[in-house]
């Protein structure tokens, strides 16, 4: 690879945008969980005392990840493995409401 440029003729996108539109080509159009496993020092500091992981950087990312899917968070899990901490939310999706034909 001889570098890595910037794609000025398409809109910027968040992290989430981007992995989103991938896990979408890849055919994970609407997941229910989504999971990050060994998060980084900072969020792993949150979880030991207690906190959700909703504004942490990975429960950032994963918030961000969820609205790019259009689903709502529903419920945040953090499970530690001896010192390690892996953070899930599981999503919600509003279904279209069905059309009343006369």
């Amino acid at each position: 690879m001889d570098g890595v440029h910037k794609n000025r003729l398409v809109a910027p996108r968040s992290t989430g945008e981007l992995v989103s539109e991938g896990l979408k080509l890849a055919g994970l159009s609407h997941p229910l969980i989504l999971e990050a496993y060994n998060v980084e020092k900072t969020t792993a500091e949150a979880l030991t005392i207690g906190s959700t992981g909703e504004g942490t950087r990975v429960g950032y990312f994963l918030a961000n990840l969820a609205r790019a899917f259009g689903a709502d968070s529903v419920r945040w899990e953090s499970e530690r493995e001896l010192e390690t901490w892996h953070l899930r939310i599981h999503l919600s999706y509003l279904e279209s409401a069905p059309s009343s034909q006369s």
